[in-house]
């Protein structure tokens, strides 16, 4: 799993691109923000509202090994 503040272009992009160029096949989750203007508001409430809070995470963690 990675995380980084933003998807496209950020460490789980970076990460993939390795094992491709190994040519290695990985279960990668990548989580990020969405490339899509977020209202501001406080930092806590943003992340949970794109789910990178911590339930948010679990949440995406269970869904991808079940």
């Amino acid at each position: 799993m990675t995380f980084a503040y933003q998807r496209m272009g950020g460490a789980g992009s970076a990460v993939g691109e390795y094992f491709a160029d190994q040519g290695m096949t990985v279960n990668l989750l990548s989580l990020g923000l969405p490339d899509r203007y977020e209202a501001h508001a406080k930092p806590e409430a943003m992340l949970a509202r794109v789910g990178l809070d911590a339930n948010g995470i679990e949440a995406a963690i269970e869904k991808r090994l079940s």
